[in-house]
């Protein structure tokens, strides 16, 4: 069972390295959007190994191309168009090269999802309200947690 186990994480971290490299490479190719070969990225470091998912939380990638979206759930028009049409071109080669009906329908499904997850549920905002409300949020995380420093240092004396 743990073999298991570690041949799954083992798979994870490969997936995970894989998305990072096609996301650095999105960063140069503006056909490759970063954003969702990143959030693969850390979903497959999260839960393949701990030390790969504090590395790459610590990275200036992961607070550019991520950390944005994460914490506040909204992005810009034009980085949800991105994400749309890599995930529509890359679960349409599945629709185009297999014969079952059912899987193609259920790929269809999966677009769709994506596109009803993009539309109504992903904030769509500009760059500069991105911006000032991260930026609220990181005042009030720095104020929380000089209020947590604080407070600890009380309790210590």
């Amino acid at each position: 069972m743990k073999k298991n186990k570690k041949i799954i994480n083992i798979i994870l971290i490969i997936i995970g390295t894989i998305s990072l490299v096609l996301g650095s490479i999105g960063i140069i190719l503006p056909l490759l959007p970063t954003t969702p070969f990143f959030m693969l990225t850390l979903v497959c470091y999260a839960k393949g190994s701990k030390k790969f998912e504090k590395w790459f939380l610590s990275t200036k990638i992961y607070k550019k191309y991520l950390e944005k979206f994460l914490k506040i759930k909204a992005m810009t028009n034009g980085g949800k168009i991105k994400v749309l049409v890599l995930i529509t071109l890359l679960i349409s080669i599945p629709i185009i090269l297999v014969n079952s009906l059912h899987l193609k329908i259920m790929l269809v499904v999966v677009i769709l999802g994506h596109y009803i997850y993009f539309i109504f549920k992903v904030k769509s905002l500009s760059t500069k309200e991105l911006d000032e409300i991260f930026k609220e949020i990181e005042e009030k995380e720095k104020a929380k947690n000089l209020n947590y420093i604080n407070i600890a240092g009380e309790q210590n004396d």
